[in-house]
Parts: structure tokens; sequence; C-alpha cells
């Protein structure tokens, strides 16, 4: 049988064996309460190849990291109201990093950035001031180590 040059001919996969394929996906959580930033910021991630989830707030964020081991990348707003008993971007990576140690994380916030806020920097962590460009938001993530 004739195949077109450099196409391979498709093997049935087991389930098992799709569904070892689909965790093996290395995934970047996406934080942002704003939801035009956070949809451009997935969309931007994802037309660049790499798989997205995202979360209006840290709980949900933390969710998300507690239920998919695939998560390898965090990309938070330092600055996301989640109540008044809520987390910030900060202590939301903190408490990742806990619960998955190894995850990178990339910081970013429109506001001022004070030596308060970076001291609470997890280790390894890149920062990215808003308004940030697609270019750079793909070349942080790459920079991070990103999947």
């Amino acid at each position: 049988m004739a195949r077109a040059r450099g196409t391979r001919a498709k093997t049935p996969r087991s389930p098992a064996a799709q569904a070892r394929r689909r965790k093996a996906t290395p995934i970047v959580l996406i934080v942002e309460d704003e939801p035009d930033l956070r949809v451009l910021a997935e969309s931007n991630i994802a037309d660049a190849g790499y798989k997205t989830l995202s979360a209006a707030n840290a709980r949900e964020a933390l969710v998300l990291v507690e239920e998919n081991q695939n998560i390898v990348l965090l990309f938070t707003d330092i600055n996301i109201p989640d109540g008044s008993n809520g987390m910030d971007g900060l202590e939301l990576a903190r408490r990742a990093i806990e619960a998955r140690p190894g995850l990178r994380v990339i910081y970013t916030t429109g506001g001022a950035l004070t030596d308060g806020m970076t001291s609470l920097f997890v280790e390894n962590s890149i920062f990215l001031k808003k308004p940030y460009t697609r270019d750079r938001l793909i070349q942080a993530v790459k920079d991070a180590g990103g999947p």
C-alpha cells in the first residue's frame, strides 16, 4: 500500500495507552481574575503549542493543582481577589509548591513591585510585568522551563 512521503501508518492504541498519553501532557495553569486577560493569556499560550487550564482565583487554582498531576507551570497574577480570607498569587504559589514540589512559577502584576513582594517569590520563579506582549509571555513560559 502506498503512503505519502513522510507519513506513517497509524496503529491503533489501547484505551490504557491513550489514557497514559493524555496524562503525560504537561499543563500550564493560568490564574487571573480579569476574564479578558485570562482568556487572552490562555489563548496565547495554547496557540504556542502548550496545553492550558485556567482559574479565576487562588482557591480554584489549588483545587486544579491537587487534582491534576500534569500541571508543571503556574502563571499567576499577584493581585487576585479571593474574598476577605482569600489568598493572593504569592500565597497561592507557596501553597502550590508545597503540594507539588518542582512546580515552576511565573508571577505577573500591573501594579508596583516592591522588595517586600519579591522576597516572597518562590525559588527560581520569574516575574513578567503587565502589560506584556504575546512574545514576552511565551518567552517567559519557555524560560521557566515550561512544557
